[in-house]
């Protein structure tokens, strides 16, 4: 979707998941700056468009460190999915988000999205918004056919396209 609406994709892959193999020394916040460090490093970037998707567990890192990504390069926007973070911790995240749950998530959308959404507009002068994926999973894969869900990957292309 990202390279589809003209943005370069960098995707980091935690420590001990996926093929990073197992753990070790550090901590998932410093493995995670150091990516983000490496992701704007890269040539011909447009660091006035920097854009950060996280998911699930992601997205409380993010809000935690928000200060830290932010003094690395500033960030221009932000796409929470999975979100798990709530209106407490949405109030280091000065920059437009953009929240996308699955209806069938295990966190409620009254606590993770339009609330978290609410008080972001509140606090902030910057644009928030958020989409509820029908019959869509924590993953956002539709429930009947296991897909990514349409409606989700619309709503997440429309937003990169007006920012």
């Amino acid at each position: 979707m990202g390279n589809a609406c003209g943005y370069a994709v960098f995707r980091w892959d935690k420590r001990g998941t996926g093929k990073s193999g197992s753990g070790g020394f550090g901590s998932t916040t410093e493995d995670a700056l150091r990516a983000y460090q490496t992701a704007i490093e890269q040539p011909n970037l447009d660091l006035s468009h920097v854009v950060i998707l996280a998911q699930n567990e992601s997205s409380l890192l993010l809000a935690e460190n928000f200060a830290q990504f932010n003094a690395i390069s500033p960030i221009h926007g932000v796409i929470l999915t999975g979100n798990m973070v709530n209106a407490q911790h949405i109030t280091t995240m000065k920059t437009p988000i953009h929240i996308v749950q699955g209806e069938h998530d295990i966190h409620t959308s009254t606590t993770y999205a339009s609330e978290v959404v609410h008080v972001h507009q509140s606090m902030f002068d910057v644009r928030s918004s958020f989409y509820i994926a029908e019959n869509a999973n924590r993953r956002l894969r539709d429930v009947d056919t296991q897909e990514f869900h349409t409606g989700a990957r619309q709503s997440i292309r429309d937003w990169l396209e007006s920012l």
